[in-house]
C-alpha cells in the first residue's frame, strides 16, 4: 500500500444551512466512500482533515465532483499537505499570542498571486491592526473591538480584486487545526 499523506481541506463559502448548504457529517461519509481515510472535520464549517495516497490533482477533482453533486455553484477549495500547513503555523508572528480583539488568517487559494496580495495589503493604511506574512497566508490582528469598523480589514479587504481568491479562518480555528494536525502526524 502506498504511503498516505495528511491533508487539510479548507472550503470557501459553504454553509451548514442556507445558501451553499453542505452538511459536514454526510460530506465526510462521502469522502470516506471515495477512498479517503481518517476523514474528520473541525467546527462543521469547511475545515476538514483527510488522508490519501493519491496525487493532489486527483484528490482535488474527487472533492470537486462530490461538491458538484450537491451544490450547483463552484466552491473554491484549498488543499494543503499537513507539512505545508504546519510550516505556515510555524511562521505565526510574536504578536499572535498577545491579547487581541480579533485574529484572522487569510489563506491564499491557488488562483491568488502572493506577490500581488501581499503588496496590496502592505499598501493599506493599517489602523489599530497589525499584519504579518507567511508563505501563502496573512496573519491579521485587530487590537480593539471598538475600532474594528475603522480597520483596513473591515473597510478595504472585501473591495480587493483578490478577495474571491482567499479563504479566512479565525485565529482560534487556525491554532486548533494546527494542534489537531500536529497530534495526528
Amino acid at each position: 500500500m502506498a504511503h498516505e499523506t495528511t491533508y487539510i481541506l479548507l472550503l470557501r463559502g459553504i454553509n451548514v444551512g442556507g445558501r451553499n448548504k453542505l452538511p459536514t457529517a454526510p460530506f465526510c461519509e462521502q469522502l470516506k466512500s471515495e477512498g479517503f481515510s481518517n476523514v474528520r472535520s473541525y467546527l462543521a464549517s469547511g475545515n476538514l482533515l483527510l488522508d490519501s495516497a493519491e496525487p493532489v490533482d486527483v484528490i482535488q477533482e474527487k472533492i470537486r465532483a462530490l461538491i458538484r453533486r450537491q451544490i450547483t455553484e463552484e466552491i473554491p477549495l484549498l488543499l494543503l499537505e499537513a507539512g505545508s500547513f504546519l510550516r505556515e503555523a510555524d511562521l505565526r508572528p510574536a504578536w499572535w499570542r498577545k491579547p487581541m480583539a480579533r485574529r484572522d488568517v487569510l489563506f491564499l487559494l491557488d488562483e491568488a498571486d502572493p506577490t500581488v496580495v501581499f503588496r496590496r495589503i502592505r499598501e493599506m493604511p493599517l489602523r489599530e491592526e497589525i499584519v504579518s506574512f507567511g508563505e501563502r497566508v496573512v496573519f491579521w490582528g485587530k487590537f480593539a473591538e471598538e475600532t474594528y469598523s475603522r480597520t483596513a480589514y473591515h473597510r478595504l479587504l472585501l473591495k480587493e480584486s483578490f478577495y474571491p481568491h482567499i479563504t479566512i479562518r479565525n485565529g482560534r480555528t487556525f491554532d486548533r487545526i494546527a494542534q489537531i494536525t500536529e497530534e495526528h502526524i
